[in-house]
């Protein structure tokens, strides 16, 4: 992570971890310490702080310096993966989903059943939808070791 741009306007207020949707449910998950630590020390969050961010944003919106603690953690997952491909196994699966069905997970079978009996489509993408995913997955040099290397199937 560098240690240019909007981090180190960073004065440890708390408000990131307050508002953190990630910390309710996994109170060990600190953002405002991750960005102390890059600030101080240099110091890479690890990649199960990295990958365990959601995205959601409140961080940035609460923030009353403009330090996005979310573009934080993902420089971060980005620079673990450029140096060490490191990325949390269930996220693995779950990219890995993503390039062979579209979906972040696998419908159970039980799934389809239902959705028929209820007169619901199938739960797919069609081949060009799933060619736009892949494509995008390719532009991330970082993510094109996860790439399926076949067609992968899951498009309809």
């Amino acid at each position: 992570m560098s240690l240019e741009g909007d981090i180190v306007r960073c004065f440890q207020c708390g408000s990131c971890t307050s508002s953190c949707t990630t910390n309710s449910v996994m109170p060990e998950y600190n953002p405002r310490r991750a960005i102390e630590m890059a600030v101080v020390s240099g110091i890479i969050p690890t990649a199960e702080e990295a990958w365990s961010c959601s995205t959601c944003a409140t961080c940035v919106e609460r923030c009353p310096r403009g330090v996005s603690a979310m573009d934080a953690m993902l420089s971060a997952r980005e620079l673990l993966l450029e140096k060490n491909g490191e990325i949390p196994g269930d996220h693995k699966a779950m990219i890995g989903s993503i390039m062979s069905t579209g979906l972040a997970f696998n419908p159970a079978d039980q799934l389809d059943d239902i959705r028929r009996a209820l007169g619901l489509p199938e739960v797919s993408l069609d081949t060009e939808s799933l060619k736009q995913i892949r494509d995008l997955v390719e532009q991330s040099n970082s993510l094109k070791s996860l790439r399926p290397q076949g067609d992968g199937g899951g498009a309809k």
